[in-house]
């Protein structure tokens, strides 16, 4: 995998203490504009395995993240995109009061997006590092081409990655041979009489292709919504632990009153679940410690939000999944979520959040919970 540059805190905080982000752009330029966000989390968990020596572990871990997005307009059909970020992270242990001080922290900030748009009309092709966003990854960044293609009410995308962060795939596929691999996308996407559609076909050389076909509409104030998503592997995976697979996906959304409401089904083939390297890409389901990817699967996610004030909002999710773990037991994960979100302004937000899960597999029982406190700051 190509290295990606870093810069230094200082760098980063002399740059903020110049005119140009200060709102005079003379050193950025009239074309040029700056956004961002920083983001602070402090998180305590507990994990207790039921007859082993997990008993009532604890930890906590304090986060920053943060970055800056630079967008040039060259010309009038060139765009130059840079975005730099950071992630301080504090670990220092398996104990809580060891891990206050946020021992172990990194401060290095990479440039994770730098990229060329060129859009002259009803296509555009970017050139350089983006995030790799299909339904089977979660923003994994990569290196390569991709573009657009309009016409009328349908439009073509299509990408090439020659190089990408490929130990996301190795991990999320229990590989440690795969190295980093090409990634190819195709779809065409489309609105006819209410109805949005979808179909997908991501490559990942030498190790697996899949499909995703999406269809959604709005009913009488329901948004609802069907995915189907499958993946073939090569033989030299598909011969091992890895067996070729789908996931069925059908959602549900409605407000009624000032509450908005939410469910979701998911289950996946009795031989393996549709490849994805994240549990928060789009064909599959999570919550805080709660994943859906697991294959002979069946979960529901329910949830709801309400505004308690102008400022306030509470949010309440729940999932529950069943599925064979490969043996004669019969497995399943719960978890239930709650939240209550303050709007200090439309761009910041401070959240509390308390998450207990759940499982028992192959006769085991294991309890999580997890407290967190974040605020998020975009500008």
């Amino acid at each position: 995998m190509k290295k990606i540059a870093k810069l230094s805190l200082a760098t980063v905080v002399a740059l903020a203490s110049t005119s140009a982000f200060a709102g005079d752009n003379t050193i950025l330029g009239d074309n040029t504009t700056i956004s961002g966000k920083l983001y602070v989390e402090q998180t305590i968990s507990t994990s207790d395995t039921v007859g082993t020596q997990n008993d009532g572990d604890s930890s906590s871990a304090f986060e920053i993240d943060y970055d800056f997005t630079l967008k040039t307009k060259v010309t009038d059909t060139l765009t130059a995109v840079v975005n730099i970020e950071g992630d301080t992270q504090g670990t220092a242990g398996t104990n809580v009061e060891s891990q206050e001080n946020g021992a172990n922290s990194s401060q290095a900030l990479q440039v994770s997006n730098a990229y060329f748009t060129y859009a002259p009309g009803k296509y555009s092709v970017s050139l350089g590092r983006t995030d790799i966003n299909t339904p089977n990854t979660d923003g994994e960044e990569g290196e390569g081409v991709w573009g657009t293609y309009s016409a009328g009410p349908v439009t073509i995308a299509g990408a090439h990655f020659t190089t990408n962060d490929a130990d996301a795939v190795a991990d999320t596929l229990g590989e440690n041979d795969i190295s980093t691999s090409d990634i190819n996308a195709a779809a065409i996407m489309g609105s006819f009489e209410g109805i949005n559609l979808e179909a997908w076909y991501v490559s990942v050389s030498d190790v697996a292709d899949n499909y995703t076909y999406v269809a959604s509409t709005s009913i009488e104030g329901f948004d609802l919504s069907a995915r189907y998503a499958t993946t073939d592997y090569d033989t030299a995976y598909s011969t091992g632990n890895l067996k070729d697979g789908d996931t069925l996906i059908l959602t549900a959304g409605t407000k009624i009153e000032n509450a908005s409401l939410r469910a979701k089904y998911l289950s996946t083939d009795k031989e393996g679940e549709a490849m994805v390297t994240d549990p928060s890409s789009a064909n599959t389901a999570e919550l805080v410690h709660f994943t859906a990817n697991k294959a002979d699967a069946s979960a529901w996610l329910i949830g709801g939000s309400y505004p308690l004030t102008s400022a306030l909002t509470a949010h309440l999710d729940y999932g529950k999944i069943d599925f064979n773990n490969g043996n004669a037991t019969e497995d399943d994960a719960s978890e239930i979520v709650a939240k209550l979100t303050y709007a200090f302004s439309k761009n910041a937000v401070a959240s509390v959040r308390y998450a207990d899960y759940n499982e028992q597999v192959d006769s085991v029982e294991t309890d999580k919970s997890q407290a967190r406190v974040d605020l998020t700051y975009k500008f």
